[in-house]
């Protein structure tokens, strides 16, 4: 009787659970806070180990058995389903290095460290801009646009009203809700929008958000919009300081936004959006592989 080689036989293991694994649900999702190369940790299957980069997004679908790694992907388009290390393997290889390094220098422990972040399934999206959200410009810019959005993708967009006020401040219990309620949208699958009243993008970061800023670049042409839907000095004085604001965060490396339009006319600004949410509902999709394809990766 011929003899089946353990490694042959772990891979063959591996593959039937990937392929098993595409029509499983993505059961969470993680942002990831550290660099991984794969080639730096064993695996049952090196060729199917995903590296990733630090603010990579992750789906986890299911443990691969009690081995410490999971059936998952990196959130991009055409990607397909590999194996990801658990929160505990990843933790603990980061923990042998950082010590590792520590006493080559001579050095004390360190601090805990963090490897991944919860975030949902699906990044609820949030328009930003081009001012406070209060502002009258603001509201009839990004209407025109939410309306385009719930045209352009309909049946594959949820749309989710906060009961309190974002920008004003939530408490723990308040954020812990309002964190289930977009984190259930996001088992979906469907495009989540957030139709929040956040200003600014540290009004509603912790959820991971896409955040769309519209922005009008040219600073006299915002600063006649602005005076002509503003009934006082005061008035207007705000709602340019906010503008002002949102645009000096467009600058910051990494920026904050997910996306930003800039384009004056509606038609160009609509298909810039369309793109966009295109490209992360692709993203979100895992590629699909034959039975010839998963043991022979490109």
């Amino acid at each position: 009787m011929a003899c089946v080689s353990p490694v042959l036989g772990e891979e063959s293991g591996v593959l039937e659970a990937l392929s098993k694994a595409y029509s499983l649900p993505v059961l969470y999702a993680r942002k990831a806070v550290v660099k991984f190369n794969s080639r730096e940790m064993d695996s049952p299957l090196p060729r199917y180990t995903f590296s990733f980069q630090s603010g990579d997004y992750l789906h986890f679908k299911q443990p691969y058995g009690t081995t410490g790694w999971w059936v998952g992907r990196v959130v991009g388009e055409r990607t397909w389903l590999g194996l990801l290390p658990s929160e505990e393997k990843l933790l603990a290889h980061r923990e042998r290095v950082v010590r590792e390094g520590q006493e080559e220098r001579g050095e004390g422990e360190g601090e805990g460290l963090l490897v991944y972040e919860d975030a949902p399934i699906m990044r609820p999206i949030v328009f930003l801009g081009p001012s406070s959200r209060d502002a009258e410009l603001t509201e009839l810019l990004q209407k025109a646009l939410v309306a385009f959005m719930k045209e352009q993708f309909p049946g594959r967009l949820h749309t989710h009203k906060p009961r309190w006020s974002v920008s004003e401040g939530l408490t723990d219990k308040q954020a812990w809700a309002l964190r289930g309620e977009v984190y259930r949208a996001g088992h979906t699958l469907n495009l989540v929008y957030l139709d929040c009243d956040a200003s600014y993008h540290d009004d509603i970061s912790w959820l991971h958000p896409l955040l769309i800023y519209v922005q009008v670049s040219r600073r006299r042409v915002l600063q006649k919009l602005v005076e002509e839907m503003t009934a006082s000095a005061e008035e207007r004085t705000a709602q340019l300081q906010a503008a002002y604001r949102l645009y000096e965060q467009s600058t910051f490396t990494p920026s904050p936004y997910s996306l930003v339009i800039r384009d004056s006319d509606l038609d160009d600004a609509c298909q810039s959006l369309e793109l966009f949410l295109e490209s992360y509902w692709a993203a979100t999709r895992s590629v699909s592989l034959s039975s010839s394809a998963l043991s022979h990766p490109l």
